[in-house]
């Protein structure tokens, strides 16, 4: 395999790990990456408000003096993710454009929201009212819209989370 000056590899961890894989394999010299997002689905306090953006995954970067390896032995690792023999390599644009989504102030990468309008037909597709259509009103707050729906046989104003709706099909 030839390796660029930087080739970024794909890690998987064990549950909940990527943060002890990450510190471990920083230990070792290698460059990580671990996007993190605020997972807006888990607002309760019991979770952090930032996990990993991919959960039980994370990249690291592998120089030309730098071995494979030691990798799959890091505490925290499960195993480098590899296609039969040859360990998966990720394109470097897609460091580059997780990276540049990342807000510099929190760290987080930024999940686009639905770029929806007053009167867009709506389809929400999460939560407990998965497979709802209605017609989308106005947003509600940071993370919330408001929706028309048809209920019961009538129409009801209703508030749901902005990141469990879709534009309709």
């Amino acid at each position: 395999m030839i390796l660029n000056k930087d080739s970024w590899f794909l890690v998987q961890t064990k549950v909940a790990g990527e943060e002890r894989a990450r510190d471990q394999l920083d230990r070792q010299g290698y460059q990580t990456y671990l996007p993190m997002a605020r997972n807006p689905l888990r607002r309760r306090r019991v979770r952090r408000a930032a996990q990993p953006l991919f959960a039980r995954y994370l990249f690291v970067a592998v120089g030309q003096e730098q071995v494979l390896a030691p990798i799959d032995s890091t505490f925290g690792v499960s195993r480098l993710v590899r296609f039969g023999s040859e360990p998966a390599q990720v394109p470097g644009w897609v460091i580059s454009g997780l990276k540049a989504a990342t807000c510099s102030e929190t760290g987080l990468v930024r999940l686009d929201q639905p770029a929806l309008s007053a009167g867009d037909p709506v389809e929400v597709f999460g939560g407990p009212m998965a497979g709802l259509r209605g017609i989308f009103q106005a947003p509600d707050g940071n993370a919330r819209a408001w929706l028309l729906v048809e209920l019961l046989g009538q129409s009801r104003r209703v508030s749901l989370p902005l990141d469990s709706l879709r534009a309709a099909r």
